[in-house]
């Protein structure tokens, strides 16, 4: 039996779980969110019911992924494909819904007609093509339900309501064969012997969620109901408290604490950080150790206990995407005539994909046709080998031969320039290290727990500007680098790792920034990313009174104040730190000239970081000239949406308040 099995037999012992198996409704008082988890994997996989779990909307993360990890099947979440298929076929499911989307429609096609597909059958593939035309989107590459490309012999389509896409292989008017795909990585990875596309009505329908539900559902709710089902309410004051279940305080890092806790209690906890998890067994062998993104841990009849990272550092767990294969989308996105250019090979002109026979196994592969005729097969998985061919629109490119060398020459010339950029950004370095500056030390362990207390998971662009801010600052060589990064890309996180490594080596921070509110922004932001810790953060700008200005800079001046964010005041007035180790300026390009020329006084022997979204002509020529280091965040967090700014009249449907 695994942990979790484990942990789920011990939990589902409870008295709680012998009133889910009465067909009645339920309150409860506020419960833990992993144990809501729990018990909707109970009314799921033990009782066979579906559950919809109705969620406030700034919760619907952590409940997404408390249920995913308890759960065994699919977990359905507002406008999933595949939701009316299992519907149609009475599965059932768990779906995940926002209190937002309580009252939205989903699309809901009515079938028109079905068409059978068989390998080995004959069907006239234009008359297929007429007949998804005319309800499917067509494509470049299919990505989504409802789409549908044709290349050669080859028809992908996602069939409407169904979770997996698929391509089908026509010989002359024969199916040759049927496969699913993954849209991610465009691979096949199944085949089957036959399947049947359904064709929905040109007339679109949509219904509420509650009118699409089987009978036998379940709905777990705090506040919202849905009238004709069964109904659990939780987090309310008055009905059942489980008795013996109890949430456990904050130990923000405190081992020690968690030690005594856990010493006499069959502990299950989770973390997804090797350290902590590795701390723990050390002070408790038996402990039982499980990697689920869940945030709420719980005590259980005082001698079982589940603890999370949100009790173990006052942090939800860090969320992680999964990805599956490698993301080929390119290559299917390219056109037959487009240029690319081939690591080994150099340009060459796209002929489109082709499967061929390598060994006993079929490969989808792309067609590169070079000068000379000859032509190269590049599998899928070797895809990175590719690039588009990133040059004038207007003027052809000279195209490469297999035979001849010119492609060689051409990266040997381009790697003698490189070289000869490169010692003269080393004359210019060299310059620079004539200026001593302060080498911070190494991470200590108060540092890896405000690492740990950062609430979502590092990007691995964002993890490597960490690192080469941290690796410069332990240098002696004064700091000098730009962290550039669209909007909410995490750049502000570099900027509370390198402040917290400043004042834990006793030096002071500044932070300048071009607005009052964004000085305010980052004032609240400072306070709450580093209220577990004992340094005193200060705001200077128009909101505050004179008299509070200069209260500050007297105690900046003392060495009272480790972190002071401000305005243009703090560049226009002579302000003296005691011992100043860092200098963060929040975009530049906004300070006047006049700002930009006294900011330049602090450069000679304090670190320096500057974060901007859209760095000055200038400053960006200096960071890719060597004079400044640059750090590029291009990777977006996890469920990042992007911001569309429209200007439009007033529409009651647009905005909604």
């Amino acid at each position: 039996m695994d942990i979790l099995s484990r942990l789920k037999e011990r939990v589902f012992s409870h008295p709680l779980f012998l009133e889910l198996k009465k067909e009645e409704n339920l309150i409860l008082q506020h419960i833990p969110l992993s144990l809501t988890g729990l018990i909707i994997s109970y009314l799921h996989n033990i009782s066979g019911k579906t559950v919809l779990f109705i969620v406030k909307d700034y919760k619907f993360n952590s409940a997404i992924d408390t249920v995913n990890s308890f759960v065994d099947g699919r977990v359905f979440k507002f406008g999933d494909a595949g939701l009316k298929s299992y519907i149609e076929n009475n599965r059932n499911f768990v779906m995940v819904l926002r209190e937002s989307e309580i009252n939205e429609k989903i699309p809901y096609m009515e079938l028109e007609e079905t068409i059978p597909l068989k390998e080995n059958t004959c069907m006239e593939m234009e008359k297929f093509l007429k007949k998804i035309d005319e309800i499917y989107e067509r494509v470049d590459t299919v990505i989504e339900e409802g789409e549908w490309t044709h290349r050669g012999g080859i028809i992908d389509i996602w069939g409407y309501n169904e979770e997996t896409p698929l391509r089908i292989e026509w010989d002359g008017n024969r199916i040759a064969s049927i496969r699913k795909f993954d849209p991610i990585t465009q691979r096949s990875f199944k085949k089957i012997e036959d399947y049947i596309i359904k064709i929905p009505s040109k007339t679109k329908s949509s219904k509420r969620i509650g009118e699409i539900l089987p009978s036998n559902s379940v709905i777990i709710t705090s506040d919202l109901k849905i009238e004709g089902f069964r109904t659990i309410e939780y987090g309310k004051h008055e009905g059942i408290k489980p008795e013996g279940i109890n949430f456990l305080p904050v130990f923000f890092g405190r081992f020690d604490l968690i030690r005594e806790i856990i010493k006499d209690k069959l502990t299950f906890f989770s973390t997804q950080d090797i350290l902590t998890g590795d701390r723990i067994i050390k002070m408790k062998r038996d402990a039982q150790w499980i990697r689920l993104p869940i945030s709420e841990g719980f005590s259980m009849h005082k001698d079982m206990i589940l603890l999370t990272e949100n009790e173990i550092f006052g942090r939800p767990p860090k969320r992680r995407v999964k990805r599956k294969g490698i993301p080929v989308d390119d290559i299917f996105r390219l056109k037959r005539g487009d240029y690319v250019v081939h690591i080994d090979y150099g340009v060459g002109v796209f002929e489109g994909i082709k499967k061929i026979k390598i060994g006993e196994e079929e490969k989808e592969t792309g067609v590169i046709k070079y000068s000379d005729g000859g032509k190269i097969y590049v599998p899928v998985e070797n895809i990175h080998l590719i690039d588009r061919y990133d040059g004038p629109t207007d003027i052809p490119p000279y195209l490469d031969s297999i035979k001849r060398s010119r492609w060689t020459g051409t990266k040997k010339k381009i790697k003698e320039d490189a070289l000869k950029f490169a010692i003269e950004l080393a004359k210019l370095y060299a310059e620079r290290r004539k200026h001593k500056g302060f080498a911070f030390s190494k991470d200590d362990e108060d540092m890896k727990v405000f690492e740990m207390m950062f609430p979502y998971e590092e990007t691995p662009d964002q993890i490597k500007a960490i690192e080469d801010t941290k690796r410069d600052m332990e240098k002696e060589i004064p700091m000098d680098r730009l962290v550039c990064g669209d909007v909410g890309f995490g750049k502000t996180e570099v900027a509370f790792r390198a402040a917290f490594k400043a004042v834990s080596n006793f030096k002071q921070v500044v932070v300048f920034v071009p607005t009052t509110l964004l000085a305010l922004q980052h004032y609240r932001n400072f306070q709450e990313r580093f209220k577990n810790f004992p340094f005193r953060i200060e705001m200077v700008s128009r909101l505050k009174t004179k008299k509070e200005v200069d209260r500050i800079l007297k105690d900046t001046e003392k060495g009272l104040v480790d972190i002071l964010i401000g305005t243009h005041i703090l560049i226009r007035r002579d302000v003296k730190f005691k011992d100043l180790g860092l200098v963060i300026i929040d975009e530049e390009h906004k300070f006047g000239v006049k700002d930009k020329e006294k900011l330049k006084e602090y450069r000679v022997n304090v670190d320096i970081l500057t974060l901007s979204a859209t760095p000055i002509p200038r400053t960006l020529y200096m960071s890719l000239s060597g004079l400044k280091d640059i750090s590029i965040i291009n990777t977006p967090p996890p469920d990042r949406k992007s911001i569309i700014t429209e200007v439009s009249t007033w529409n009651d449907n647009l905005i909604r308040y």
